[in-house]
């Protein structure tokens, strides 16, 4: 990935985890350029595929595009910074929980 990608991705994302929010200054760990549809299935490394994501986000959505919904049991597909609007996917309740 050349650098102009790169500063593409952290410029678009203004330094923020396009998941959680997380600002890269509040964190230690660099803050990764993520492949929203992993390269093995098939994700390109273009503007469009591609997220700034915080070590803990990145870490845990791993190459996965979907997930089970724990409260309906449904297989769901994950957020896409690329496609979907974050406030409908998630909310903040002022707590860590």
């Amino acid at each position: 990935m050349n650098r102009l990608l790169r500063n593409l991705v952290w410029q678009r994302a203004d330094s923020r985890c396009e998941y959680c929010r997380m600002p890269q200054e509040f964190t230690d760990a660099v803050h990764e350029i993520d492949h929203i549809i992993a390269e093995q299935h098939h994700g390109p490394t273009t503007p469009e595929n591609l997220g700034l994501a915080c070590y803990p986000c990145n870490n845990h959505k791993g190459p996965n595009i979907a997930g089970i919904d724990p409260s309906s049991g449904l297989v769901t597909r994950l957020f896409h910074p690329r496609v979907d609007l974050w406030a409908e996917h998630f909310y903040w309740n002022g707590r860590g929980e």
